[in-house]
């Protein structure tokens, strides 16, 4: 069954580590509050969201201007702000590091938390690496449509890659510790190990194709972003394991 929250274009969705969710929109950020599946903070950024992530009690929006807007997790206080040198794709935090993808560049840039460049992630695969997220206390998930791979980054290093063929958006259930994975104008889901195992699959009638959207998981929660808005799925629950 899928509900339907939100109806203005979402274009990003994360939970917070207290399992509130936070979604992106053309307008600015919306926040729930204990778990709840309405959305009734907000404030308005300087650009588009892209993306956007919490780490630390923070939230961190990545904006179509090129800059990097930081929250306070209640989205009343603005602590940071600064410029990307580049048209970023998506943002993800690991144990306060901000990464932030450059797919013209074929890398995942980083930043520290004050928005200086400490760093670069490259791979000879990366295509057009796009999607990341961030994996525990310092792992980084990458998908690359291009390059049909999904890779897990540590401290810098890969430590694995998976072919995937159409893979676009990604999420980590930090609740199981797994990976889903979504695939071009497909209905279904895939479910990865830590190690990047295939573990399952799961379908999710209200999908949408559109590889600028998002997802998030958590636990039995399925929250999908689309261009018709945000709706939660119980379907995310219900994993076919592969064999």
């Amino acid at each position: 069954m899928t509900k339907s929250l939100i109806s203005e274009e979402v274009t990003s969705v994360c939970f917070s580590s207290k399992g509130e969710a936070i979604a992106g929109t053309f307008a600015g950020l919306l926040k729930s509050y204990n778990r709840s599946d309405i959305l009734t903070n907000s404030v308005k950024t300087s650009g588009a969201i892209w993306s956007v992530c919490e780490n630390g009690g923070k939230v961190y929006a990545q904006c179509s201007d090129r800059t990097v807007e930081v929250y306070s997790l209640d989205l009343k206080v603005q602590l940071k702000r600064w410029t990307t040198q580049f048209q970023a794709g998506k943002i993800a935090v690991v144990n306060g590091e901000v990464y932030v993808s450059n797919p013209k560049k074929k890398s995942v840039v980083t930043f520290d938390g004050d928005g200086n460049e400490v760093g670069k992630i490259t791979h000879p695969s990366f295509e057009v690496p796009i999607h990341i997220k961030p994996y525990g206390k310092d792992g980084l998930v990458v998908s690359d449509t291009e390059a049909e791979c999904v890779f897990m980054f540590r401290n810098g290093h890969c430590k694995w890659q998976i072919g995937h063929a159409n893979c676009t958006g990604i999420s980590v259930d930090r609740n199981n510790e797994q990976i889903w994975v979504k695939r071009l104008n497909k209905k279904t889901l895939t479910v990865l190990s830590p190690e990047g195992e295939k573990l399952g699959y799961t379908e999710v009638h209200s999908l949408t194709s559109d590889i600028k959207h998002d997802m998030a998981v958590d636990g039995k929660r399925l929250y999908l972003a689309s261009n018709n808005g945000l709706s939660t799925s119980r379907e995310g629950s219900s994993v076919c394991v592969i064999s």
